[in-house]
């Protein structure tokens, strides 16, 4: 999965699509921040905060300098204040939807459970664009979290599908039913992939322009691997994201 993602990036930093972005932390000295911004030799930039600087006056002048493509904000890093000292860049908010367990046995199945409504209100909070984590979470580990996991666990997200329900990102995880290291691997991934092509076709018109949801409806002829349903899960999101009528 890494490598897969570090072969992206390449190829979005190839076509001018990325952009390179330095973080301001509460406790990342203001020095260290310029020699950063100097690094990039003067090219366009993004800046991550991640907490209020210190001294956001000094912070302020100092990056009213340079050329900044986007100014990023975690929600909750950040009081409204301090995101207001940018008002006039382009900001981008961002939340972490994904409620991370220890073990994914640990995941309610069956369940739907608020992701984010951050896409339904960013506007009104003044802000251009959102982001999020898709359905990995913040914490990124290249091995997957070390030992591979017992429960075989799908997330997908989906629009509201229930009437006077909020609107919002929903998320369902589904799960085996065998969670036992002796379970044959193939046979878990089956369990929980067949549990997702029902819900999805339940639901086939809210899932219609998901490609990935049509592969997982199916359901494929071959038992795909962990890797691959990941990626068709974060691809769906994506096609969720962009498919958003708001």
């Amino acid at each position: 999965m890494q490598s897969t993602i570090l072969k992206v990036m390449e190829e979005c930093d190839s076509h001018g699509v990325t952009i390179p972005v330095v973080a301001v932390t509460s406790g990342k000295p203001l020095a260290t921040l310029i020699k950063e911004i100097a690094a990039l030799k003067g090219k366009p930039f993004g800046v991550l905060h991640r907490g209020e600087a210190a001294d956001p006056d000094r912070l302020q002048v100092e990056l009213d300098k340079h050329q900044i493509a986007t100014h990023f904000f975690f929600e909750g890093d950040c009081d409204n204040a301090y995101c207001d000292r940018w008002e006039f860049s382009n900001r981008v908010l961002l939340q972490d939807g994904f409620a991370r367990q220890q073990r994914n046995a640990d995941h309610r199945q069956g369940v739907d459970e608020e992701y984010s409504d951050l896409a339904y209100r960013y506007r009104r909070k003044g802000f251009e664009g959102y982001g999020d984590h898709t359905i990995v979470g913040e914490i990124f580990t290249p091995t997957g979290g070390g030992k591979a996991a017992i429960t075989v666990a799908i997330h997908l997200t989906f629009q509201t599908l229930v009437a006077n329900r909020p609107q919002s990102i929903w998320i369902r995880h589904f799960l085996s039913d065998d969670s036992t290291a002796t379970a044959p691997r193939a046979v878990c991934v089956r369990q929980a992939l067949d549990k997702l092509g029902r819900f999805i076709n339940q639901h086939r018109r809210a899932f219609a322009f998901s490609t990935a949801c049509q592969y997982f409806a199916g359901p494929p002829a071959s038992t795909p691997s962990l890797g691959v349903l990941k990626r068709r899960s974060i691809k769906h999101h994506l096609e969720l994201m962009s498919h958003l009528n708001l």
